[in-house]
């Protein structure tokens, strides 16, 4: 069509639909396949509006580049009442995708991507200072890597791996804050977690990892319960500030003020079983910072010194470099 296409009552009952438009395409459907395209400005907003709880959508194909949903400058808007295969989805715009039950991330692209769902990733996302945000819980279906290059990324609730595989996720912030809203690995254990150039690393659940965990951010805050932040493996917790002459607090010291600091509830998080503990990069020249600070594995603190105050609660450190 040379102009819109516009559905606003009833929808289009088919296997396959297909929709071309310049200015814009919005549609009320129970298709089992959608691709859609405007070539002009415009949005595509499509609502599924299947009632059968096992169906899925599918947003193009898998394999066929020219089928998908595509905007040349506007936004992508689905919401579907179950299931979505998001196959190829390209926006030159914002992509929103919302669902009452699994979403399957193939070939998504927008500034930004938002999700609601339960997310089933098998593909890494990249944006140029974009947010990257998932509200719902995550399964990995690979090993999965979300670049932002400066903006935030976010996920909402719970990041799993899939039973039987190990998977693990890599988030390259940039700078950009990194939260998790929910625990990781609470179903299925990552197989490890890696955290690069974060501004804010913020974790609101447990932790099962694997093998290592390697956090690099210039602060760190964690809420979850007793001893839950763990490895399953026997694998390393690594915790590096970005900047390797900032100073360090562990076990909230008198008049701490460090920004990388890790305060005795966050201590206590940490449970038994990691080979090592490490906390400042090596040969950095931090200065730590340290009081009532409790151990349960082999630690390591690499800094220019170590200040141990006094505390009334022993140190219980297995080991010291």
């Amino acid at each position: 069509a040379s102009g819109a296409i516009t559905q606003t009552a009833g929808n289009t009952k088919a296997s396959d639909l297909l929709a071309l438009a310049e200015n814009g395409v919005t549609l009320l459907t129970t298709a089992d396949h959608i691709s859609a395209r405007v070539t002009g400005s415009g949005d595509i907003q499509i609502a599924d509006t299947n009632v059968d709880r096992a169906h899925f959508v599918d947003l193009g194909s898998k394999t066929d580049v020219n089928d998908g949903l595509f905007t040349a400058d506007g936004d992508i808007t689905v919401i579907v009442n179950q299931n979505v295969n998001a196959y190829r989805v390209a926006a030159n715009g914002a992509v929103t995708i919302e669902a009452g039950g699994d979403v399957y991330l193939d070939n998504v692209v927008g500034a930004p991507v938002s999700v609601t769902g339960t997310i089933l990733i098998d593909e890494d996302r990249t944006t140029s200072g974009q947010e990257i945000r998932f509200d719902g819980n995550i399964r990995l279906l690979r090993d999965i890597t979300l670049t932002s290059n400066g903006g935030n990324i976010i996920i909402t609730g719970r990041v799993n791996s899939t039973a039987g595989e190990d998977f693990g996720l890599t988030f390259n912030a940039g700078g950009g804050n990194v939260t998790i809203g929910g625990a990781i690995g609470e179903v299925t254990p990552l197989e490890f977690l890696q955290v690069n150039d974060a501004g804010e690393f913020v974790l609101g659940g447990g932790a099962r990892i694997e093998n290592d965990t390697e956090i690099n951010a210039d602060r760190v805050a964690i809420t979850a319960p007793q001893g839950s932040v763990v490895t399953t493996g026997g694998g390393q917790l690594r915790l590096l500030p970005n900047d390797s002459s900032v100073s360090i607090d562990l076990g909230s010291p008198a008049n701490g003020s460090a920004a990388f600091s890790l305060d005795d509830a966050e201590l206590a998080m940490l449970g038994d079983g990691f080979s090592l503990i490490r906390i400042g990069q090596t040969g950095a020249t931090h200065e730590l910072n340290i009081e009532s600070a409790r151990f349960l594995d082999d630690l390591e603190l690499n800094g220019a010194s170590v200040n141990l105050l006094a505390s009334s609660v022993a140190q219980a450190v297995n080991g010291l470099s």
